[in-house]
């Protein structure tokens, strides 16, 4: 121990020795420089503590004006205490690199001192993310010797990208001023730390760079690079602060909209080509096929008559004609032939009268189109055209007996007009409510018997904590009403829980744009990157009094975009 100590004190005698002749070109050394720890460089500030040197006064530092005389005798203080400041810290200096502790640790640990966040906000902000927070320095005591850099780096997920942000700097002060005189401060540092000032302190850390998307999930690290330390309990090491720097915004979906108790109408239908006398309007059974055209009628109508689950809310017949003659009359007789089919159904099958609507009849243009387009017929565009362009019924059928020297038209009234006399019979019905099990077994048997909130009834009664079985059951409620918009809706709801963005458009084509599609909507373009429009379509749902979408807006403000 003593020869060691005395091989420490040789190499503080050979470090005056060395250092001796250089004292003069330290005395030179400016002012603010050696009398002052704090001082700004490259705009950047420098905190250290006062230097205290018990034979050295305190005046002498902080030289000031006063008479010749009291100038010279201070300056000659100065100038003497100066010198022997110098002496000892490139004494200290010239000690350190004999002891070679003058290099980075290769530890590979993580740092002792624990970082201690508050009052962080992270968020973008025209263009750049904001990186502001307070950053502890901890406990650690910086030696004479030792300098600390503490970089915020901001790292990608992958780490394949990541950006350096300005340093925090902590320096012994032994260690501050070999660089200050060496012109070795760092000149793009955020903080400058020195001595005592630099040790259990909360620095207050700003910066903004311009935003990059791979910055979306990066995460915050503090680097620390350690120089002049080998076993001062400070590693050179990365540390994981902040694993995702932005703030996520929570955006939630709308809540599942309420279905209505509301009996969906369904309907059946079926044309009959009932064959009537020239001229007549009475219906006779025995006359063509008129008793199996009548059966299709028989066969809907008492479908839905029979079934005690259906309701009958009301028929309808209407008659059509051929338009051989003039369309006043056409009308009129096609009118009065779907008349005497109502007086069938009311005494064949017992039905009010009030139940059964007949509308007035109409010469059957549209069938004949479609039979002519469907067709062979000589000259048929010709034909096609006169039926778009001429308006006037009876008109219209003298320009069509013109053409082909009227050939086409003898083929027409042969062969089309009897399939153009026809009545149409359609009945609307509803399907009652179902016993809750029994529309339980027709969710997976028959869905189509059941009315659309019937289906939640179900979802929510027996499969509320299974949530695969209730979602599968929302989505049947719309595959099987593709016109009910709330069906839809909550449909699309669904398939954005599941992440499928396409199956959600197309449930939502099925909307007219209500305002409690909104919020489906907004979330879609936010999640397809369209942050305009999802702010816009939150902006009007959260006006509308929707307080899911104000929360998202809220969460998006905090992050910042």
């Amino acid at each position: 121990m003593k020869k060691r100590n005395k091989q420490i004190f040789a190499s503080v005698i050979l470090a005056f020795a060395g250092v001796f002749s250089h004292a003069q070109q330290i005395i030179q050394v400016q002012d603010t420089a050696i009398a002052s720890e704090a001082a700004f460089v490259s705009g950047k500030a420098i905190y250290a503590d006062t230097v205290h040197n018990e034979d050295m006064p305190q005046d002498s530092l902080f030289p000031t004006d006063t008479k010749d005389s009291k100038n010279k005798r201070k300056q000659r203080k100065e100038e003497r205490s100066r010198y022997e400041y110098a002496i000892r810290h490139i004494s200290d200096t010239v000690l350190i690199s004999s002891l070679k502790t003058d290099s980075l640790t290769g530890a590979d640990t993580l740092i002792a001192e624990k970082y201690i966040f508050s009052d962080s906000l992270f968020r973008i902000k025209n263009g750049k993310v904001q990186v502001k927070f307070l950053l502890y320095t901890g406990d650690k005591k910086m030696r004479p010797q030792h300098k600390r850099a503490l970089v915020p780096v901001l790292v990608s997920r992958d780490s394949l990208h990541q950006k350096e942000l300005s340093a925090i700097h902590t320096y012994g002060r032994t260690r501050n001023l070999k660089d200050l005189r060496e012109n070795n401060l760092p000149v793009n540092a955020d903080t400058i730390l020195v001595g005592k000032k630099a040790k259990g302190v909360e620095v207050y850390f700003s910066s903004a760079v311009p935003f990059e998307p791979w910055m979306d999930t990066a995460s915050l690290q503090i680097r620390q690079k350690v120089t002049g330390c080998a076993d001062c309990g400070l590693a050179q090491s990365d540390s994981t602060q902040m694993p995702q720097l932005l703030y996520q915004p929570e955006i939630l979906l709308p809540a599942e909209i309420e279905c209505p108790k509301e009996f969906s109408p369904r309907y059946g239908s079926v044309d009959a080509y009932l064959s009537f006398e020239v001229n007549k309007s009475a219906l006779k059974l025995s006359l063509g096929s008129n008793q199996s055209e009548l059966r299709k009628i028989d066969s809907v109508l008492l479908r839905v008559k029979g079934n005690p689950d259906y309701k009958i809310l009301n028929m309808e017949i209407k008659g059509f004609a051929s338009p051989e003659a003039r369309y006043t009359y056409n009308v009129q007789l096609a009118e009065k032939r779907a008349n005497s089919l109502k007086d069938y159904i009311a005494r064949t099958y017992q039905v009010p009268d009030s139940m059964l609507v007949v509308f007035p009849g109409e010469e059957n243009w549209d069938d004949l189109t479609l039979l002519i387009q469907n067709s062979g017929l000589p000259y048929k565009e010709e034909i096609l055209r006169i039926i778009e362009e001429e308006p006037d019924y009876d008109r219209r059928e003298q320009l069509i007996k013109q053409v082909g020297h009227g050939h086409p038209y003898r083929l027409i009234f042969e062969q089309f007009y009897p399939l153009l006399r026809k009545n149409t019979f359609s009945i609307s019905y509803v399907s009652l409510e179902r016993e809750i099990n029994e529309a339980k077994n027709l969710v997976s048997s028959n869905p189509k018997e059941l009315n659309t909130y019937e289906f939640y009834n179900v979802a929510k009664t027996f499969y509320a904590d299974d949530t695969a079985a209730y979602r599968q059951i929302i989505m049947l409620a719309a595959d099987t009403y593709p016109t009910h918009a709330i069906a839809n809706a909550n449909a699309a709801r669904v398939a954005l829980f599941e992440g499928d963005i396409k199956k959600a458009r197309t449930y939502l084509l099925n909307t007219n744009y209500e305002d409690f599609t909104l919020p489906l909507r907004a979330y879609i373009a936010w999640k397809e990157g369209h942050v305009e429009d999802a702010l816009q379509l939150w902006q009007q749902a959260a006006e509308s009094g929707d307080p899911v979408s104000a929360h998202n807006l809220a969460e998006i403000e905090r992050r910042g975009f």
